[in-house]
């Protein structure tokens, strides 16, 4: 009878398992969520002001953090971007315009 008992809650913690990341795969799918997960850095000028640039990016599910490290996934550049563009050169990070920000989002 113990066996049985706990066969039956196996089933029904993997079937709730499987049921949560079929629910997970669908908030993906959801508009504005295109840089769900990605670190960004923004760097130089850009024609957008920068507060409105960060709101649209973590509108799209990203996070704007202002240094360049490793767990940086894009590097957002402008004119004038000083040494950040470099740094991101060395560290393998995808940098993109202020165009393809916009076409991303």
């Amino acid at each position: 009878m113990m066996k049985s008992r706990k066969k039956k809650a196996a089933k029904k913690s993997a079937k709730k398992e499987s049921k949560d990341s079929r629910k997970g795969s669908k908030k993906g799918s959801k508009k504005g969520g295109g840089l769900k997960g990605k670190k960004l850095c923004i760097s130089g000028t850009l024609n957008m002001p920068r507060k409105e640039i960060i709101s649209k990016i973590e509108a799209a599910g990203g996070k704007v953090v202002a240094k360049i490290s490793g767990n940086v996934d894009i590097l957002v550049a402008g004119e004038k971007t000083g040494s950040k563009v470099d740094e991101a050169e060395g560290m393998g990070i995808t940098i993109w315009s202020e165009e393809d920000l916009v076409a991303a989002l």
